[in-house]
This record gives structure tokens, sequence and C-alpha cells, in this order.
């Protein structure tokens, strides 16, 4: 199964794209996002589980549903 680039998904995140960053992740590894910008991101639903986010900007983002642990 071909598995998206990191970069990949923080650009679907970026644009909203929930469903194709769930269904991209493939098994749950971790993924490094480190000082995503997400400010205002629509990102409700996201399965965040196993996503660094270390000094991510999620200023105004909306996480409402997101799983942030599994």
């Amino acid at each position: 199964m071909y598995v998206r680039s990191k970069l990949g998904l923080l650009e679907m995140l970026v644009a909203g794209d929930v469903e194709g960053f769930n269904a991209s992740r493939g098994e749950r590894r971790k993924i490094e996002l480190f000082a995503a910008e997400l400010a205002n991101a629509q990102i409700a639903g996201a399965d965040l589980s196993h996503v660094a986010l270390q000094k991510a900007d999620l200023t105004e983002a909306d996480l409402n549903g997101c799983v942030l642990f599994k």
C-alpha cells in the first residue's frame, strides 16, 4: 500500500482534508509534524494519535472530535 509522505499529510491537514488524512495514515506509526503551521485549520475529527505536534501552531484550529490518543 502506498503511504503519502509527511509533507503530503501536512498539506492535507492544512487544506482541511481530514478524511484523506485519516485514510492515508495507514498503520499507526509516529508522524513528525514539528512546528507545523496549522493556525485556523479546519481539522475537526482528525486522528492525531501518534502525531508529534511539538511547537505546532494550532491557534484557533478546530480540534472538535480530534483523536489525540489511542
